[in-house]
């Protein structure tokens, strides 16, 4: 849902901020979709830093 709002917007880029872990589905998809995962945990936000080829032109 997101990827398609990211699209439907034009965005570059999508964040996704949860509460609860993300499971190795969800990472592999913002990977591929451009999408940042944020993790808040006891008031502290992780980032989950994915590393993706973005197509230029």
């Amino acid at each position: 849902m997101l990827y398609d709002t990211i699209q439907k917007v034009g965005a570059n880029k999508g964040i996704f901020i949860s509460t609860s872990s993300f499971q190795q589905g969800a990472m592999d998809y913002a990977k591929t979709h451009g999408i940042t995962l944020l993790q808040i945990v006891d008031g502290f936000v992780m980032i989950y830093k994915i590393h993706y080829h973005q197509k230029v032109g």
